[in-house]
């Protein structure tokens, strides 16, 4: 948890750079959105982070945390296809994809709620949620969607940009943004057996 939370911050101390290059107009409808995207996701890990460590023996309170992580994630994922949508093709609808990724949402935490993990901490020291596999996959898929976004958006900014550090910062997004798809791939969508144990987040 505690590396998601610092590579979440990383990424908006990075957007923040990105803003102030003036690459991105902050009251500009896409500003306004990509700037609520980082935030959502930066809370949605503040949220896990608090309610892993103060809370985590007191699992009727940690899984308040746990649902309103999964609601946020669901708001992210929603926001990230959007943006991806408007800023790539504004010509085609974002909103059968948007409600598909509602749906996921929903049925995440419809199942974390009637089936709520039972997380430990394993012999080598880092947590496991112990979600189950249905759960994992949406979770995954959530996942994917949200920090996908965000790569498909900066590489966008990378091929098109014109300016040197609009491109640098662009790419270094980017890169983080990729470093969460592959971290997200093993952790939650790819068969247990194959699980890496040096992408544990601890």
């Amino acid at each position: 948890a505690l590396s998601s939370v610092g590579l979440a911050f990383c990424g908006m101390h990075f957007f923040g750079a990105f803003q102030k290059i003036g690459s991105l107009h902050a009251k500009s409808k896409i500003g306004l959105l990509l700037s609520g995207l980082h935030f959502v996701f930066a809370v949605m890990h503040g949220v896990m982070a608090v309610g892993i460590f103060f809370f985590l023996e007191n699992l009727k309170v940690f899984y308040i945390f746990l649902f309103v992580s999964h609601l946020l994630l669901t708001i992210a994922a929603m926001l990230g296809i959007y943006l991806v949508f408007y800023i790539l093709s504004p010509g085609v609808s974002s909103w059968p994809a948007t409600i598909i990724v509602l749906l996921l949402g929903s049925v995440l935490i419809l199942m974390t709620i009637v089936a709520p993990p039972h997380p430990f901490v394993d012999a080598g020291g880092g947590l496991d949620f112990n979600f189950s596999r249905p759960i994992s996959v949406l979770l995954g898929y959530l996942l994917f969607i949200g920090i996908g976004s965000f790569f498909v958006i900066f590489t966008h900014s990378f091929l098109r940009g014109k300016l040197r550090e609009v491109r640098t910062i662009s790419f270094i997004l980017a890169a983080l943004a990729a470093i969460g798809i592959v971290n997200v791939l093993f952790r939650f969508l790819l068969p247990i057996n194959i699980d890496p144990e040096f992408l544990f987040i601890r």
